[in-house]
Formats: C-alpha cells, structure tokens, sequence
C-alpha cells in the first residue's frame, strides 16, 4: 500500500517536471515566419459606389483620393513613362468628390 501512495504522489511531480520543461522548449523556439502580404485586390481601396462607375481599362490597385483637388487618381504605367491620371467613368469624366464632403468608406 506504501509503494501506491508514494507513486502517485509522485505522478503531479513528474507531470509538472514535464510540463515545466516543455513549456520552456516552447519558450526558447523562434517565432513562425509571417505570411506573405497578399496584394489588395483590385479597387479594393475605392468605395462601391466609384468601383461602380469607372471607366475599365484603369488601374483599380493604384487608385486613391488626392486630398488637393478631392478627385480620384490612379499610376498609368506606359511603355515610356509612368505617370498619375484622373480616374474616369465611362463618360471620360473625372472622378471627384464635391468640396468639404468625406469619401464612402472603402469595404
């Protein structure tokens, strides 16, 4: 009856012996490597309601609203140079927001 009572009091110790050594591993191990930031999906910076209306043939992922004259602009990356182009709708009307409004949230 001794041999049993001393066995298991000495089962939590070597549970807890083992746990604490474990956790230690655990401790000492490098972090994961992050995953790849995977690219925005095209437009996904622009609210519904201008995705809604451009004119195709733009470059959605490089869209954004110019503070200076509250129009949307987008990178047109040609065969010579790059530069920043009003984006358009299918009209070939700039797109802008009229002074002191605040631009949809983006979803």
């Amino acid at each position: 009856m001794r041999e049993t009572f001393l066995t298991l009091c000495r089962l939590p110790a070597l549970a807890l012996g083992a746990g604490l050594t474990l956790s230690g591993c655990v401790a000492l191990a490098p972090a994961p490597e992050p995953m790849p930031e995977l690219p925005p999906e095209p437009g996904s910076q622009l609210p519904p309601e201008v995705r809604a209306i451009v004119k195709p043939g733009q470059d959605l992922a490089s869209a954004y609203l110019r503070p200076g004259d509250n129009c949307y602009w987008y990178t047109y990356s040609g065969p010579i140079e790059t530069t920043e182009l009003p984006l358009r709708t299918v009209n070939d009307n700039p797109i802008c927001l009229s002074p002191g409004s605040v631009p949809p949230p983006a979803i």
